[in-house]
């Protein structure tokens, strides 16, 4: 058999298996079920209490009808329950004892994201009650706040208790330190993240500690 015939064959060949694969498309695309419009509403509903967030956000881009199923706020409700349990209470895990509609997708995303972040921001600094204690001889507990201009603590030395107001203090543009301003020697305070997206700032003398509520 010449080349030429040969080759002639192998195409024929191709051009038939290509016709065969085209119809098992078509048959493929005529039996095609959704699977959510074959079972009941709250089935789809069911199911979809067992997936976790990065597995909603992957059924969102399946349809239309999936986006429906995992877009319902009371499944990210329910996520924010969960895993803002034993969080601070913020302006985002605040929402929780918040009545009217809420997109908790969104709140949810933007929460862990706030909760990563390290660099502490003049709100913060403002908002947050600190409980400290020295690390030196003269041991002293107290609690405080920061003003807008002013850190006034309240302290407590050998059995009484006493206002001390140390003047203005500021936020670095990092967001990683507390420095005061003026004249009065005090050491910068180092600022750090927790894992119940609270704070800590500490120097060699004194460590503070943010005690803000939480998320039960």
């Amino acid at each position: 058999m010449s080349s030429t015939a040969t080759l002639h064959m192998a195409q024929q060949e191709i051009m038939k298996d290509d016709e065969d694969i085209d119809l098992i498309q078509k048959s493929n695309e005529e039996h095609r079920v959704n699977f959510l419009l074959a079972i009941p509403e709250e089935l789809c509903d069911y199911i979809m209490q067992f997936l976790e967030p990065d597995d909603l956000i992957c059924c969102e881009e399946v349809s239309s009808d999936m986006y429906k199923f995992s877009h319902q706020q009371y499944l990210w409700k329910r996520f924010c329950e969960i895993d803002w349990k034993g969080k601070v209470i913020n302006k985002f895990t605040s929402q929780l004892f918040k009545d009217g509609e809420r997109d908790w997708k969104n709140l949810y995303y933007d929460a862990m994201c706030d909760g990563e972040r390290e660099q502490m921001t003049p709100e913060d600094l403002r908002n947050t009650k600190w409980t400290y204690q020295s690390k030196m001889r003269g041991y002293f507990t107290g609690e405080m706040v920061f003003s807008r201009d002013h850190y006034k603590s309240v302290q407590n030395f050998g059995g009484g208790e006493y206002s001390v107001d140390l003047g203005v203090w500021r936020i670095s543009e990092d967001g990683r330190t507390i420095y005061r301003r003026g004249t009065l020697s005090f050491p910068s305070l180092k600022v750090t993240r927790t894992e119940d997206w609270g704070w800590i700032a500490e120097h060699q003398f004194t460590d503070f500690v943010c005690v803000q509520d939480k998320i039960l």
